[in-house]
């Protein structure tokens, strides 16, 4: 009995010496362990925005744009303009061939000539008629002439006025007709509707269109704007004349600007602008505003616009990167360097955006919080210090 309890208190022993060497091979281990590297910023004060992100990317429209198309079937004559081309409101574009309509025209004009004619004959058939009627009424007074005869006078008068009315319904028959082959012949001429930009010329000398052929892409880029589709959860917190922030995929490193201009009352696309963009449910259920930029001239028409509009604005309260934040909703967290040591901290967070968190409550300024995660090994309790920034 002696001998076992002898044997028991010395592999007690024997396991406490264990514990022991392991906590100082474990101590000598940390102390030898480089400190993590982390890169940290200081909470510091500036201007937080909290921005609404479009549903997709925008896009930049004109604010006019036609595809001229043939009215007339005709030949093409004369092309004056070319791809990429500006153009006046009114300038000749295309010119076809035009003697078969000018010989219409000079047909039109015989035409109404020659009723004018027949409207004056039937003008003068009339007179006299009128005047050989009222002759017979006071010859058939003095019993000259026969009843017969004073209709005969009565009947020549209608027929006169018959004659005249018809005459001049085929003048305006005429008139009309010129009308439309002047109409026909200056179609020949095709011009600009409004100044602009040629995008395109679709036809050549010497090629024969139809009815509805398109021949000119034209438009106006003096003004544009931007169709930017919003979720329909978001339009309540959207005014007209907010502030937008515009990032074009040419890679500008600052954003440019822009207003609201126009929320339409309803959700989707209007019948016949383009094709609808379904969402999961099988519904279109975007609003899709209209955006004025600033500087019009650095957008492209039909380019994609990344599109974020200016909800609110602090200009001077403490933040820290976005990109540091750990969780969601009114308390969040960040790891933050306290000495040579890594800490989590609780804060009260406010307006947010994409680069910075407003700081209400739980941290101060100048305190350094760890701006990345991703860092192998980071946990609270970590031996650290600051990396070093490589410009």
């Amino acid at each position: 009995m002696a001998q076992d309890r002898h044997l028991g208190r010395a592999g007690l022993w024997l396991a406490i010496a264990l514990v022991l060497i392991g906590l100082v091979f474990a101590f000598l281990r940390s102390r030898n362990t480089p400190p993590l590297e982390v890169p940290v910023e200081p909470v510091q004060r500036g201007a937080v925005r909290e921005l609404v992100a479009s549903a997709a990317s925008g896009r930049v429209e004109a604010s006019q744009r036609v595809t001229i198309r043939a009215e007339v079937p005709a030949t093409v004559l004369e092309q004056k303009v070319v791809r990429g081309g500006r153009v006046e409101r009114g300038q000749l574009l295309l010119l076809f061939q035009s003697d078969e309509l000018e010989a219409r025209v000079a047909q039109a004009r015989a035409n109404l000539d020659a009723a004018k004619v027949a409207i004056k004959l039937g003008a003068s058939r009339q007179a006299s008629a009128r005047r050989g009627k009222e002759r017979a009424e006071k010859l058939k007074q003095g019993g000259a002439i026969s009843e017969a005869e004073l209709d005969r006078a009565h009947a020549e008068l209608e027929a006169a006025d018959l004659a005249l009315a018809q005459s001049e319904v085929a003048s305006k028959q005429a008139e009309a007709a010129l009308k439309l082959s002047q109409l026909a012949a200056e179609r020949a001429r095709v011009t600009a509707p409004f100044a602009g930009v040629v995008q395109d010329v679709f036809v050549d000398p010497g090629v024969q269109v139809a009815p509805g052929a398109a021949l000119v892409d034209l438009i106006d880029d003096s003004t544009v704007f931007i169709e930017v589709p919003l979720d329909e959860a978001d339009v309540g917190r959207i005014e007209v004349g907010q502030v937008v922030l515009l990032r074009t995929h040419a890679g500008r490193e600052d954003p440019a600007t822009g207003k609201v201009r126009f929320i339409p009352t309803a959700v989707g696309r209007s019948e016949g602008a383009g094709p609808p963009k379904l969402s999961a449910s099988g519904a279109d259920r975007s609003i899709y505003l209209e955006v004025t930029p600033d500087q019009p001239e650095l957008f492209r028409i039909g380019s994609s616009v990344n599109v974020e509009i200016l909800v609110s604005e602090k200009p001077e309260t403490l933040f820290v990167p976005s990109q540091a934040v750990m969780g969601r909703g009114a308390f969040r967290e960040v790891f933050v360097l306290v000495g040579s040591k890594i800490e989590k901290k609780r804060f009260e967070a406010g307006l947010t955006s994409w680069e910075r968190t407003e700081v209400l409550s739980g941290l101060s300024e100048g305190e350094r919080v760890v701006t990345r995660l991703d860092v192998p090994g980071l946990e609270a309790g970590q031996r650290a210090v600051p990396a070093s920034r490589h410009d």
